[in-house]
């Protein structure tokens, strides 16, 4: 499987704004899960949300809602700047 660029982005993991494009966001969140040895379902269950909008959300589909992001930081599967 090819590695697509982010068209955001371009693969940089910065927009023009200085955040992340959904992709690279997403792409980071599921590396910092997968490190941990957490299932999408159990984030999922943790935080709130379906398991399908947490997956959606990791495969740049959707973007990460002000709620989403608080529960990710308890979780701390993000720092306190993302």
């Amino acid at each position: 499987m090819s590695k697509q660029r982010c068209p955001l982005c371009q693969g940089r993991g910065t927009t023009i704004v200085v955040r992340r494009c959904p992709q690279c966001f997403g792409r980071e969140l599921r590396a910092r899960r997968v490190a941990r040895g957490w299932s999408v379902r159990g984030v999922a269950r943790r935080i709130g949300v379906s398991a399908a909008f947490l997956s959606d959300v990791e495969l740049g589909r959707r973007n990460a809602s002000p709620r989403l992001l608080i529960a990710l930081r308890r979780l701390k599967l993000l720092g306190a700047t993302e």
